[in-house]
């Protein structure tokens, strides 16, 4: 299968929603802006925004030329957003040493690495307690929050 990419830059806000089921979520424009980039984009491509670009296409002082390549796609109509002109994200150029093949393979390396030592487990989020006893058993003591602990390694 072949991704469809949407990148963009801006302000959010995240935060842990829920109690039963905590998840972290992010909200704001920038998110709704992103995710159009993305449904609007083509399979295989990265469709980035014209503020994103513009972060981009500046070189840092200490690199000798662009960083990235881009290819102007255009004006794109979005849904909520009217016309936006966009750009693709074609590649990185050989200025960008964090983005070269032999970094991308390292990268790689350690990602493997680190998901092969993890133990994936079920999430629990509840648990029974069971008195030995033999007693009546009330909501308060059936169920106790067990702790969980929600991370990623990439």
């Amino acid at each position: 299968f072949r991704l469809r990419i949407g990148i963009h830059t801006g302000h959010c806000m995240g935060g842990v929603v829920g109690t039963l089921t905590p998840h972290y979520c992010l909200f704001g424009d920038m998110v709704n802006t992103t995710s159009r980039h993305e449904s609007t984009g083509a399979a295989g491509k990265i469709q980035c925004s014209k503020d994103l670009y513009e972060h981009l296409a500046e070189f840092p002082a200490e690199s000798q030329g662009p960083l990235y390549k881009f290819t102007p796609r255009g004006y794109v109509e979005m849904k909520g957003k009217s016309r936006c002109y966009t750009y693709w994200l074609e590649s990185a150029t050989k200025f960008n040493k964090d983005a070269s093949r032999e970094r991308i393979s390292e990268i790689k390396m350690e990602v493997k690495s680190l998901l092969s030592k993890k133990k994936w487990m079920k999430r629990r989020y509840f648990h029974i307690t069971r008195r030995a006893s033999g007693g009546i058993i009330d909501d308060a003591d059936a169920f106790s929050l067990a702790p969980t602990t929600v991370s990623a390694a990439f």
